[in-house]
């Protein structure tokens, strides 16, 4: 996600090479976006689910940005950096730890094009507006205009996530919250504590009581089957699953969240109050640099004697 946000906004300030045609078709996050959009807009979202370009794309993209491009078509200097470093994360091409991006044959993930085009549409839809002028339309706000200190408040939005691997069949419950349970624990609360069950459920996804009641005794209709047999296949236990139909969220294309056992996925986490990390605002920056760097830049020289090493 942080990858994605750079690039976009180094894309509209003109820093990489966007415009450029081999760029644009080949490398470009902006371009990319706007290719998926106009596939899914023809054919059909569901037809991303069964393309593997685009998570390519990406990864070179990224290997690009952190090694650079020396051909005669097409160069770009190696900006490194950490955030970039394929090595960092081998596990997003699918690579082991101890093995390195330069090594001849090493293969990248086969990943969803829906993932590429889900993360890009939540970008951008994150950083829209509604028009005055016209309220039923919705303008795109430009990336060139984001600030560093918005960059810091979407790395302190991450923070509060984390990814977990599913110990067993897990649903997403739908609520305020948006809790992860396993099936396996769902059933077994629901045995043991069948009077406290929808307390329990109340607290967990943060609804009212009348509407966990509600989805307690709620019958999915036969036209909503094909939403669970859209996600669900002969692993799934689709037949203990689909009673909690109303219990369970839906993602953004209209299918209940169903994760697999082993399968990773992104939840709520803890690191950002457990290490009290927060984006500190420029006002504050700002004068912490400018009255640490003064003395060791400015007196130094002046007063004849040698600056500090490092400065």
């Amino acid at each position: 996600m942080m990858r994605l946000v750079f690039l976009f906004a180094a894309e509209e300030r003109k820093l990489l090479l966007l415009g450029a045609p081999l760029y644009d078709d080949n490398y470009a996050v902006s371009t990319l976006h706007d290719q998926l959009q106009a596939t899914a807009d023809r054919h059909g979202e569901e037809v991303l689910e069964r393309r593997h370009d685009a998570w390519s794309r990406l990864l070179a993209t990224f290997r690009a940005v952190f090694g650079g491009i020396d051909h005669t078509d097409l160069r770009l200097p190696a900006y490194g950096g950490s955030l970039f470093d394929p090595d960092r994360f081998p596990f997003l091409e699918g690579r082991t730890p101890d093995t390195s991006w330069r090594d001849p044959g090493t293969s990248s993930r086969s990943q969803s094009t829906t993932a590429p085009y889900s993360i890009s549409c939540a970008l951008y839809s994150a950083c829209r507006f509604a028009s005055p002028v016209r309220p039923r339309r919705d303008r795109r706000l430009s990336f060139r205009a984001l600030d560093i200190e918005q960059i810091g408040h979407v790395y302190e939005g991450l923070l509060d996530h984390t990814a977990k691997r599913a110990t067993g069949l897990t649903l997403s419950l739908d609520g305020k919250k948006e809790p992860e349970v396993a099936l396996a624990d769902l059933e077994a609360m629901r045995k043991k504590e069948k009077d406290a069950f929808p307390a329990w459920l109340a607290e967990k996804t943060g609804r009212s009581a009348p509407a966990i009641e509600k989805a307690l005794h709620y019958e999915i209709p036969k036209e909503d089957q094909r939403r669970w047999l859209a996600v669900c296949d002969s692993r799934r236990p689709c037949t203990s699953v689909s009673p909690r139909g109303r219990l369970v969220r839906d993602d953004s294309h209209g299918n209940p969240v169903i994760i697999d056992e082993g399968a990773v996925y992104v939840t709520e986490g803890s690191d950002r109050r457990s290490t009290g990390t927060h984006y500190t605002p420029r006002s504050l920056t700002e004068p912490i640099v400018r009255h640490t760097l003064d003395p060791l830049v400015y007196d130094g020289p002046l007063k004849g004697s040698r600056a500090r090493s490092g400065c």
